[in-house]
C-alpha cells in the first residue's frame, strides 16, 4: 500500500479512484480534521471498529478534496442531498469536483471527478442464504432472465456483478436505495463487459452512460458509473491512512 501518494491532476472525461484501507486504529489527531457533524456522527457508531472505518476514511477523502480544492482539510465543507449524498456546496472553486465513496469491512473506494455525476460501490465476494429472493426484490426481469442461466457456481459472482453496477448507478443519479431498482437494466454475467442495457427511470438514455466494472482488490467486486458515454476510469492508489499523506501532484 501506498504512504506516500502522488496525486494525479484531474481531467475532463476521467475519474480518478482510491482504494483505502480503514481497517486500522485512527492515530492521534485524526479525528481533528473532521467537521463537528462527522465527529457527532463518529460518536453515534456503537461498535469502535465500526467508528474507526468512518474516522479513517473521511481523513483521506477530506485530504483528497482539501488537495484538489486548494484548502486545508478541515476546511473542506460538505453537504447532504435529501438522500443522505455527500457533496460540495456549488460555491466558487466546488463546481468542478465530484466525488463519491463506497465502504465495505476493512476497505474503501473514492472516486473524484471533474464536472460529472459519479457513483462507485464495493462489495465482498461472498455466499448470501438467500440469493434468490434478494435478487427477486432488486433485479429486473431481465436480470433475472440471465441470473437464472448462470451455472451455480458463478451465481453469488454475477449477483454481485449485478447488485455493484445498480447500486454504483443509482448512487451517480444520487438518489441510492430510493431509485426504482428495477427500472434498468445492467449486465451480469461472468465475463461480460459492465455495461447499462436500458434505462426506464428517466436519467437520460443509455449512451449518457459510461459504467465498468472493479477488481481492485482479492475477494471483492466493484463498480463506477458516470453520466458520461466516455468515461475513463483509472485506478490512482491504494492508501493505508495511517501513513499516507499526498505527495506532490503528477504531472
Amino acid at each position: 500500500m501506498t504512504t506516500s501518494a502522488p496525486l494525479p491532476a484531474l481531467r475532463p472525461g476521467v475519474t480518478y479512484l482510491w482504494t483505502v484501507w480503514i481497517g486500522g486504529r485512527p492515530t492521534p489527531g485524526e479525528r481533528s480534521i473532521l467537521s463537528p457533524d462527522e465527529a457527532a456522527r463518529a460518536d453515534r457508531f456503537v461498535f469502535e471498529r465500526d467508528r474507526n472505518r468512518f474516522v479513517a476514511c473521511r481523513r483521506v477523502l477530506r485530504t483528497l478534496l482539501s488537495h484538489y480544492l486548494g484548502v486545508e482539510a478541515p476546511e473542506v465543507v460538505l453537504e447532504y442531498t435529501h438522500y443522505g449524498k455527500p457533496f460540495l456546496p456549488r460555491t466558487s472553486g466546488h463546481e468542478a469536483l465530484e466525488f463519491n465513496v463506497s465502504h465495505c469491512e476493512d476497505w474503501a473506494l473514492i472516486g473524484i471527478t471533474p464536472g460529472r455525476r459519479l457513483g462507485v460501490d464495493l462489495e465482498r465476494l461472498r455466499v448470501l442464504d438467500d440469493l434468490d429472493g434478494l435478487a427477486r426484490s432488486v433485479f429486473s426481469p431481465r436480470e433475472l432472465a440471465v441470473l437464472a442461466k448462470v451455472p451455480e457456481e458463478l451465481r453469488s459472482e454475477a449477483f454481485f456483478n449485478c447488485w455493484t453496477r445498480k447500486e454504483a448507478f443509482i448512487k451517480a443519479c444520487g438518489e441510492g436505495l430510493s431509485h426504482p431498482l428495477q427500472e434498468f437494466d445492467v449486465t451480469l454475467a461472468p465475463g461480460e463487459p459492465a455495461a447499462i442495457l436500458a434505462i426506464r427511470s428517466g436519467e437520460g438514455s443509455v449512451g449518457d452512460w459510461s459504467l465498468t466494472d472493479l477488481r481492485l482488490l482479492p475477494g471483492y467486486i466493484g463498480a463506477a458509473a458516470a453520466d458520461d458515454a466516455h468515461m475513463r476510469f483509472e485506478m490512482a492508489g491504494s492508501i493505508a491512512p495511517a501513513s499516507w499523506s499526498p505527495a506532490s501532484e503528477a504531472t
